[in-house]
């Protein structure tokens, strides 16, 4: 783990900004001590520069009519460290002043080591406390943060938003936004609780904490910081797995913990003194430090953090009994991990007792069990427990296991990572091809940075006659909600027809798409607004005509890798017709032409944009094909 040299051209010890909480403290710990040239992202560049486009919008609609004690501090995008220093005193003067609203302040807790910028602060009270006018947090975020209630809901049934309009951005004007609940976003609400405690800091916090986000919807989203927000691992009690923690819970946790990796990454001198070590996570691919964390990660066969869907406390798990890599999951944990895939923890427990209880150890191991219990003979087999002792000697280890099945799956993913194929079938899985129709119909969308879908991708295939045509419906000037709900009625007025016409010819209709939650969310938020769609939506989705071919091969195999559309596709033999497809490469390109004076740049980007999306449902109809021909195969197993 660690860098190899320790160097110090970082930051050192500094106070900390909104974001360390909820990011990656690896990153917290290079950023003090830097192991070598970091790199920039320009995706998330490009990111944080249509977020402060987003903010300066939002400031100058708020500004407009020119409300009484609002103020707004002049800022600039390039500051002097003097400038900031001015900035913070100029915050806590309108604080003094009692100033409304104010607009990009900044604040700094020295003593806290916390540095941070709310983009608005709200006063709350119309007379001071303790002679100290109090404020509340708010953030501007360029991202939605409400989701609308589907038609058919029960009202009864679900939690409304709390909201304040804009014009009046304060937590004694909020009310309940019936229709619309709150996204869940975690960061969003650890980011305003940075900003309440550095307001505590300085006694100009509410007595109310609360904070609020600022949407793309252009109000107000309330949060009570006090609130319980998440579910976590608990340690304090061995009876009780998770404890609910509100936003300032975690945000304590999590802050306190960074400043101890600070800490010790400022005061290191050989990497044994660093607190955390390089692991896999979903901020990898952005991070500045990829370059250096990659190596270390990829070592040795790979960090167990690789493999999908590992928990921060298994691999806490492992590490403590000297599992690191993806080969030491596959080969020491292996054989008993088979066990726990069909025995419930209790069971396997009587079994144990049984087994350690006999006095000839080579007593059979189906003597141990019932009579009916097959599958539990077989997983014994499996894993090599032939005889009472057998099992015995297995389960030595058995504390590094979970009482979970989810410990089998970890460990067949590590066999598929370390093995010589590029997939294996899940053991005992009974392998079953995806459904298939007379009309079959891939969907594929394309959404900007400003998370507005511009393009519907279709391509549809006749298997009577084997003919596959593509259909693009695409916005090319896509930037706003209306706009997006505008393609979406086209195109599924096109969908829906063309599914109604092959029902009333009688023949099957089904479409297909990669990870469903993605097509399936926007199609029932774009038609949130009308019954009709709603419903039509409602209906479709929730019909044996909509396929998710991610769980048709999910269900029956792994890589131990991940599965992208782009990783199995690869497995099914195809491959895209542009140069490295990304999603951020296809958010770039959009961007580019949205804003490009060139039409050669525009066309070939959208071009680009075109081909990239049709060739996204080209791969669902290869792998759907692909995963049809592996089960009447004589292996199903990956070359």
């Amino acid at each position: 783990m660690a860098p190899t040299s320790i160097n110090k051209p970082g930051r050192g010890i500094h106070p900390l900004g909104a974001y360390v909480a909820k990011r990656c403290a690896v990153r917290l710990q290079w950023d003090v001590n830097h192991p070598c040239e970091p790199e920039e992202d320009t995706s998330a560049s490009l990111r944080a520069e249509r977020g402060n486009d987003f903010e300066e919008a939002i400031i100058k609609a708020a500004m407009a009519p020119e409300p009484e004690g609002w103020v707004v501090i002049e800022r600039s995008r390039n500051e002097s460290r003097e400038r900031r220093a001015e900035v913070v005193a100029e915050t806590h003067a309108a604080m003094e002043d009692g100033a409304l609203v104010i607009f990009d302040g900044r604040l700094m807790d020295v003593e806290g080591l916390r540095v941070g910028e709310p983009d608005v602060l709200v006063r709350h009270g119309n007379t001071p406390v303790a002679d100290t006018w109090r404020y509340l947090p708010l953030d501007i975020k360029h991202h939605s943060t409400l989701t609308a209630w589907r038609q058919d809901e029960d009202p009864a049934l679900l939690r409304p938003a709390v909201t304040s309009p804009l014009s009046s951005p304060f937590l004694d004007s909020r009310s309940k936004q019936l229709g619309f609940s709150r996204k869940r976003n975690e960061n969003d609400a650890i980011q305003l609780a940075h900003y309440a405690r550095m307001l505590d800091a300085c006694d100009h916090m509410a007595s109310d904490w609360w904070g609020g986000i600022i949407g793309s919807e252009g109000v107000v989203l309330w949060y009570d910081l006090h609130e319980n927000l998440k579910k976590t691992r608990s340690t304090s009690n061995p009876d009780v797995k998770q404890k609910w923690r509100s936003a300032l819970e975690r945000y304590d946790h999590e802050f306190d913990f960074r400043i101890k990796v600070m800490r010790a990454a400022d005061a290191a001198t050989k990497p044994e003194d660093f607190l955390v070590e390089p692991l896999h996570c979903s901020e990898c691919k952005d991070c500045p430090w990829r370059e250096h964390c990659g190596p270390i990660i990829n070592a040795q066969g790979g960090n167990v953090t690789l493999l999908p869907r590992v928990s921060y406390a298994e691999w806490l798990k492992w590490r403590e009994h000297g599992i690191t890599t993806r080969e030491d999951l596959a080969k020491k944990v292996g054989p008993a991990a088979h066990l726990f895939e069909v025995f419930a923890p209790d069971s396997l427990e009587k079994v144990l007792e049984k087994a350690r209880g006999e006095d000839n150890s080579e007593v059979p191991i189906g003597a141990l069990l019932r009579a009916n219990a097959t599958k539990q003979h077989q997983a014994c087999i499996r894993a090599g427990v032939v005889t009472a002792q057998d099992l015995v000697d297995l389960l030595d280890q058995k504390e590094i296991l979970p009482k979970s099945s989810q410990w089998s799956k970890h460990v067949t993913r590590a066999q598929a990572a370390t093995g010589d194929k590029d997939f294996i079938a899940w053991p005992d899985a009974e392998l079953e091809g995806p459904p298939r129709f007379d009309i079959e119909v891939d969907i594929d969308m394309e959404n900007s940075i400003d998370d507005f879908v511009y393009l519907w991708g279709a391509l549809v295939t006749d298997r009577s006659t084997g003919d596959s045509k593509y259909f693009a419906f695409a916005d090319w000037n896509c930037q706003s909600h209306t706009d997006e709900v505008r393609l979406f009625e086209e195109f599924w007025g096109w969908f829906y027809a063309l599914r109604t016409q092959a029902l009333v010819t009688g023949r099957t209709f089904g479409a297909y798409c990669w990870h469903k939650g993605a097509e399936e969310g926007r199609l029932r938020a774009l038609s949130a607004h009308d019954l009709t769609l709603t419903q039509q939506v409602n209906e479709f989705a929730e019909s044996d005509s909509w396929i998710d071919l991610l769980h048709s091969w999910r269900d029956n195999y792994t890589n131990g890798r991940g599965d992208g559309l782009k990783l199995v596709a690869e497995h099914a033999g195809f491959s895209w017709r542009v140069d490295e497809p990304s999603g951020e490469d296809s958010m770039q390109y959009y961007e580019d032409q949205l804003t490009s004076d060139e039409q050669s740049v525009i066309e070939e980007n959208q071009a680009w944009l075109l081909s990239y999306n049709e060739d996204d449902c080209r791969a669902t109809q290869v792998i759907r094909d692909w995963l049809e021909a592996l089960v009447g195969s004589d292996t199903n197993d990956g070359a």
